[in-house]
């Protein structure tokens, strides 16, 4: 049983906006201004790391370069317009432009430069004028202008001339294709290296094509600019006119792509863009109503991700074209905002605030409904439901309808917000208004009061039934909590048990799922049950949610295909149970809208959001969890210094650049992922090891800081997660910091040398002390034996002969000699005292000792002495020997 969901403020705000048309996806378009370049955007291309080129015409031409995060342009010589663009396996990426054509390849530092091959031609390459088409096929390139096509094989150029005038190269997947204007439709042939006439080409002598696209062998679709679509057999030669169910003559079409699923988009100069299936069909026209620039299209490009760009006139656009949501938008027939969908009498009636509408056409292509209004259908609608064979209307008016669509019964008096069935009285429900519950016939349209509370009731779930026929509900009310009640079979209510809960609204929903009953008020969810005393249980499960951010805030839960979904700040979630009370949010399927119906007749959620009607098919498969490249873009060393450019994905080193100066041990890394898909919605994390172990929390920032980093070796890894939640494909850059001069190995040998000698010298010096002062020692000990101990032993011995001796006349001349020897050993020890003594290290010292002992001599014999010294700076010292040697020599 579907029951009334969402409250009256949100159905108030998802009025269908003009802007959402059934089936187109959203478009984010990005102006000149955005990405710097020219106002013409001419064609697309993709590198193998993700990475998107563009080729950028009119003022401020040049490829640009967009990566997710970052756009960055490389302009060619003269700043020409840049016409087409390719890339091959080995990352080059090919250009043709004004009588130029070139490469752009990486150089040492990541960074992409242009190389131009027309040089090389002279003059000659000015006869080469637009080069419309650049293309890589059989590991060859080829440059496509009206004047001729120059093959690009093995280092060599080879001008591919026309008889008159070529058109459009036209690449298929399996082939290589161009209009001649004398010979109509040409194929590549690899073996003879030309273009070569096939069976029926010259049909297309006049007709201007644009694109060829392969289906099964042989068979093409020859897409016109202004004659529509042809079919092609290139064996048979069979050319028909495909029939679609719109005409696409005189649109100017530019380009046709077919996409992974097997559709064909198909752009216009003209009318923007067409979505066709396999048949012809066009399920999809989206132009400028649609999203700016839309009309003015020149070409559509599928990139690896699964998103689709689009070049217009005066910008650049991207959209999803693998979503299984579509949109409705009011020109479709629907008018108001939109409280509920379902599938009722074999058609979708939608309600609204403005009455019932009914699909009436294009039932095989659901995303194509167009709608009409109900009659008799003026009034609003809050929530319906389908019962026995009626629909009901009710939380505004109360109306009841059959299966032609046509009221049978319609009553203000009654607004009743919450409705169930009764099974054990046939034909009858329960419809709540206000605190009164009504058994209401849907046949005999009576209404009976069967039971008054004290309290609002907000919703009403049946449980089980019994054998006897009796009924269990659960009922909501808005201020008193929940009540669980039995309902005999003659309509008459019992209240078995009440549970007081708080925070309970009007709008408080009541959900039975997989014989589970929960109850949910937009800050919690509780999961009731009743024991064996009949009395109401409640378990709170906020901890089943932990992982949705910001609370709980849950709208609604409902069960499809036993599958738990929930709906959080109007966003359709999925749930995936842990345990029994812990589920995990799966954010890969994130749908904006508040789900309002199950149709399980076509596998169909109908959702009511801000957005308009959503229609998410179940049988569309897309592969959320489709791997992407993570891309450490640039890496800037002190805020001035580029280190590495490019696109650094998986575990990358580069010797060249390994090795970091300490001088330069600040790092600003930048990287991006190759996912275009909502880049809003890109979040990134990232470690450096060596300095953390840990991951930062994800994040929109795009570009990690580092400074003042130890010398050491470090590996820098950063990831992305999209917005269906799948993480990409990890980079890492692992390079090392040498350290400081002062800490490198050399410096320490240079500085424990330098100690090394140091101490050797002072050893050595020390030694040398000590030798001279024990050669001092020696010497004052050979100066005191020789001098001092020969007259010492001369006084010993005249004092032995005046012991010996009586006769005073004999005696005095020796006690002479001992008085002389004695003065003698005086002064020589004075003299040796003062050569040792470091007070009289000078040379002024010297200078006087000399003197004094001048005339001391001199003096006695009357000898007049006149001593002179000039010149003679004091400071000067002597060492000991010199001093004596000079002095006592």
């Amino acid at each position: 049983m579907i029951r009334q969901i969402g409250s009256i403020l949100f159905l108030c705000n998802v009025l269908i906006v003009a802007q959402d048309r059934i089936g187109v996806p959203k478009f984010h378009f990005y102006s000149p201004k955005e990405y710097n370049g020219g106002t013409q955007i001419w064609s697309a291309a993709q590198d193998r790391e993700g990475v998107m080129y563009f080729a950028s015409g009119g003022h401020d031409a040049g490829v640009l370069q967009f990566d997710g995060q970052t756009w960055r342009k490389i302009t060619l010589d003269g700043q020409r317009s840049v016409f087409s663009i390719a890339t091959d396996d080995s990352g080059t990426v090919w250009v043709g432009s004004l009588s130029e054509w070139g490469f752009l390849k990486p150089d040492a530092s990541g960074s992409m430069q242009y190389h131009s091959l027309s040089k090389a031609w002279g003059d000659s390459a000015k006869k080469i004028r637009h080069v419309w088409r650049t293309v890589v096929f059989n590991n060859e390139v080829f440059f496509g202008a009206l004047d001729g096509v120059i093959r690009y094989a093995q280092g060599k150029a080879h001008w591919i001339r026309p008889k008159r005038t070529f058109h459009y190269m036209l690449p298929a997947t399996r082939s290589l294709w161009i209009k001649d204007r004398d010979e109509g439709l040409m194929r590549w042939d690899t073996a003879r290296t030309a273009f070569v006439a096939v069976p029926g080409g010259d049909f297309f002598k006049s007709i201007i094509l644009v694109a060829m696209v392969d289906f099964e062998r042989h068979a093409y679709w020859v897409i016109t600019a202004n004659d529509g679509i042809y079919t092609y057999n290139d064996s048979t030669g069979l050319i028909k006119k495909l029939k679609t169910n719109m005409p696409l003559e005189n649109l100017k079409i530019s380009n046709a792509v077919r996409m992974k699923n097997g559709e064909i988009i198909v752009t216009s100069t003209l009318q923007g863009i067409f979505v066709m299936d396999s048949t012809g069909r066009i399920r999809m026209h989206a132009d400028n109503r649609d999203a700016r620039g839309l009309s003015d299209t020149k070409f559509a490009f599928h990139a690896a991700d699964g998103s689709v760009w689009f070049g217009h006139n005066n910008g650049l656009s991207v959209s999803d074209f693998y979503s299984p949501i579509t949109f409705i938008r009011n020109e479709k027939g629907i008018d108001g905002a939109v409280t509920g969908v379902m599938r009722f009498g074999g058609k979708i009636v939608a309600g609204t605030t403005q009455g019932l509408w009914e699909s009436v056409s294009d039932e095989i292509l659901p995303e194509l409904l167009t709608f009409r209004k109900i009659k008799g259908t003026d009034f609003s609608v809050y929530g319906m439901d389908t019962m026995f064979t009626r629909l009901i209307i009710y939380g505004g008016d109360f109306a009841i309808l059959d299966t032609n669509r046509k009221v049978l019964f319609q009553t203000l008096e009654i607004g009743p917000r919450a409705i169930a069935k009764l099974p054990s009285r046939h034909n009858t429900i329960l419809a709540a208004h206000r605190n009164i519950l009504y058994a209401v016939d849907v046949f005999s349209f009576s209404m009976k009061p069967i039971h008054t509370f004290d309290d609002e009731v907000t919703a009403i779930v049946l449980d089980r039934s019994d054998q006897d026929g009796a009924c269990y509900y659960w009922m909501s009310l808005r201020n008193q909590g929940v009540v669980y009640v039995r309902v005999d079979k003659n309509a008459i209510l019992h209240i078995m048990a009440a549970h007081t809960m708080k925070g309970l609204n009007a709008y408080s929903n009541l959900s039975v799922l997989d014989n589970q009953t929960y109850i949910l008020n937009g800050e919690e969810v509780y999961r009731l049950t009743i024991d064996a005393e009949s009395k109401v249980i409640r378990s709170n499960l906020d901890a089943m949610f932990t992982s949705v951010r910001g609370g709980v805030d849950i709208n609604h839960i409902l069960l499809r295909n036993k599958e738990f979904w929930i709906v959080k700040g109007y966003r359709f979630y999925k749930l995936i149970p842990l345990a029994a009370d812990r589920w995990q949010l799966d954010s890969t399927i994130s749908i904006p809208g508040d789900p309002i119906y199950i149709d399980p007749q076509d596998s169909v959620t109908w959702f009511a959001g801000t957005e308009g009607v959503a229609r998410w098919d179940h049988r569309v498969t897309r592969d959320y969890a489709l791997r992407f490249p993570v891309l450490i873009r640039r890496i800037i060393l002190n805020n001035d210094s580029l280190l590495r450019s490019g696109s650094i994905s998986g575990a990358a080193i580069f010797p060249e650049s390994f090795e970091i100066s300490y001088a330069f041990n600040s790092l600003t890394l930048y990287f991006s992922a190759s996912h275009y898909h909502d880049i809003s919605a890109l979040r990134f994390s990232w470690k450096m090891e060596g300095f953390t172990d840990e991951w930062t929390d994800w994040s929109e920032e795009s570009r990690a800081i580092y400074t003042n980093l130890n010398e050491g070796e470090y590996t820098f890894r950063v990831r992305a997660k999209n917005i269906y939640g799948v993480i990409g494909e990890e980079a890492s850059y692992h390079f090392r910091i040498l350290p400081p001069w002062y800490r490198t190995w050399w410096f320490r040998v240079i500085v424990l040398s330098v100690i090394a000698f140091i101490l050797w010298r002072v050893y050595l010096y020390r030694v040398h002390r000590l030798l001279a002062v024990e050669r001092l020692r020696v010497k004052i000990a050979s100066d005191l034996h020789d001098d001092i101990g020969s007259n010492l032993s001369k006084i010993a011995m005249y004092s032995e002969l005046v012991q010996e001796t009586d006769d005073p006349k004999e005696t005095k001349p020796m006690l002479k000699a001992i008085g002389d020897l004695s003065r003698n050993v005086i002064s020589s020890m004075s003299d040796i005292v003062w050569s040792i003594d470091a007070r009289n290290d000078r040379v002024t010292d010297l200078n006087l000792r000399m003197q004094n002992f001048a005339h001391d001599l001199l003096g006695r014999k009357n000898i007049t002495v006149k001593f002179e010294s000039t010149g003679m700076d004091e400071a000067i010292t002597l060492p000991v020997l010199v001093k004596q040697n000079v002095y006592l020599i």
